[in-house]
């Protein structure tokens, strides 16, 4: 009898050491099993589809996003206002300079051309477009130029203004409008605005910020031809 159980014991004992051997066998030859992964809440697209309500939140963040981008294109770029066409009956110029004289610019033009540009103080386009307004005021001694006030300052303000950009030789005169009254019939919503008024007192060429100025030359040019 003892020598059956010691016979049963070692057979057990021999199937356990088979049944190991079998399971370190299968582990060094069966692929690694991975745990799925889980689905991340707020994925959308990676993990799992969108719900309608983010759908639609989506849709709404990217039309705000496009309004803000046109928003602040029209703030950097802002569309040219529309101005007197060429061949407009120029409007009556009748304004006071900086110094307190009172001018009727086209009156006193005698049927040359005219130059008007309209500026404020605060404005660094118009700091740039004076060098160039001065060279056009020098090169062609028969043309009057003046620079009107456009943002209603007073005479003071003006004056500064033309001490430091408009010094001698400049030939430009600066006129005071502070009800703003001729920049309004000129049209001059955005500064600088700079027209050419021909010998008939026509509009012969409207121009809009720092590049408006640089078409002044040409256009002049013609008139004297």
């Amino acid at each position: 009898m003892l020598r059956r159980g010691v016979s049963r014991h070692g057979a057990g004992a021999a199937a356990a050491h088979a049944r190991t051997r079998r399971s370190r066998a299968a582990s060094l030859t069966e692929p690694e099993k991975h745990e799925p992964l889980h689905a991340v809440p707020g994925i959308i697209g990676l993990t799992r589809r969108p719900t309608r309500r983010e759908w639609r939140r989506a849709v709404i963040t990217g039309v705000l996003g496009l309004v803000g981008l046109f928003l602040v294109i029209l703030l950097v770029h802002p569309s040219q206002p529309p101005l007197l066409a060429d061949g407009t009956g120029a409007p009556s110029i009748v304004l006071a300079s900086d110094t307190g004289r009172r001018l009727d610019v086209l009156a006193l033009a005698a049927h040359h051309p005219v130059v008007v540009e309209f500026f404020e103080t605060s404005c660094v386009s118009c700091e740039q477009d004076a060098e160039p307004l001065c060279a056009v005021s020098n090169a062609f001694p028969d043309v009057t130029v003046v620079a009107v006030g456009a943002g209603g300052e007073a005479a003071p303000a003006l004056r500064a203004f033309e001490a430091k950009y408009l010094q001698p030789p400049c030939r430009v005169t600066v006129l005071v409008d502070p009800g703003r009254t001729v920049a309004h019939a000129y049209q001059a919503a955005v500064v600088p605005t700079v027209y050419v008024i021909d010998r008939s007192g026509h509009i012969a060429y409207g121009g809009v910020g720092v590049a408006g100025i640089h078409g002044v030359a040409a256009v002049l040019n013609q008139l004297h031809a």
